[in-house]
């Protein structure tokens, strides 16, 4: 990015609007006070999206109009370098959500501005990149919470823990439950003898098999999470934010993180899938 002034951060899954992305930079253009500005999501059915830009709100944001954001999130986004260079790109503490949200976090405490825009459009098909690595996910994301709140707001980060423990601690009973019921189907499938249908029996059979690996493998995630949630809440995680400097153009990687550096990559993340 040793040549570019501004940055674009979007998912994988998103659809560009013809006209987006030039109104997006005129915008910047025009206003040299906004250090960035996100635009509208809709679904592939042409509805709007939900579509967040505050960290925090009381009320309803009307998304029809022009408004501040505090929140300019990494599904589709343009910034400006030099936000990078002020404040740092994204925490790689984190592993699939969060990262944003403490971006902009740090970016409100900075003082830096951005700016909804209504008439800046792509089409967001969702849960493309997610649905690869869900597993993962699910092992990652309370542990990340945990460190969220306790680096922006750590006097709620005991709450945050015993919540979270709790909300684990309920998904197990759960999945347990489910699988019990699961293995009492399996074991009454097919009693009824010949006539009612192999061919149908054993594709019932199939997918209660299929249904009941799931739940295991979910079991094994929130078993997991809950040694990572609790692993964080004794040793908490130290940052790993990589810092930029601003040359004339663009920005360049001033510092790296360990994993930057086992990668030998010189490059900042700043992508999101």
């Amino acid at each position: 990015l040793l040549d570019a002034d501004l940055v674009l951060l979007a998912n994988s899954d998103i659809y560009t609007h013809a006209g987006t992305l030039k109104r997006m930079i005129e915008f910047l253009g025009n206003h040299p006070e906004v250090d960035g500005c996100c635009g509208r999501l809709y679904n592939p059915d042409g509805t709007p999206q939900f579509t967040r830009t505050r960290i925090v709100s009381l009320w309803p944001v009307s998304k029809d109009k022009p408004h501040r954001a505090t929140f300019p999130g990494t599904g589709f986004s343009m910034i400006r370098a030099s936000a990078f260079a002020r404040i740092g790109g994204f925490d790689e503490t984190y592993y699939f959500y969060n990262e944003d949200l403490d971006w902009a976090e740090r970016a409100r405490k900075a003082g830096l501005r951005f700016e909804y825009i209504p008439d800046a459009s792509v089409t967001h098909y969702g849960n493309q990149g997610r649905r690869h690595n869900v597993s993962r996910i699910r092992r990652e994301l309370y542990r990340a919470n945990l460190y969220y709140y306790r680096r922006h707001y750590p006097a709620l980060a005991p709450l945050a823990y015993v919540g979270q423990l709790l909300a684990l601690r309920w998904g197990q009973w759960l999945r347990r439950r489910w699988l019990g019921k699961l293995h009492v189907q399996r074991d009454t499938t097919g009693s009824g003898g010949p006539s009612d249908g192999a061919t149908a029996e054993a594709a019932v059979a199939s997918e209660l098999v299929s249904d009941a690996a799931r739940w295991q493998q979910e079991l094994a995630d929130l078993e997991a999470a809950i040694e990572r949630l609790r692993e964080e809440y004794r040793n908490p995680t130290a940052p790993r934010i990589p810092k930029f400097d601003k040359p004339r153009f663009g920005i360049r990687l001033a510092e790296s993180t360990p994993e930057q550096a086992k990668m030998g990559d010189a490059g900042p993340a700043e992508s999101a899938g």
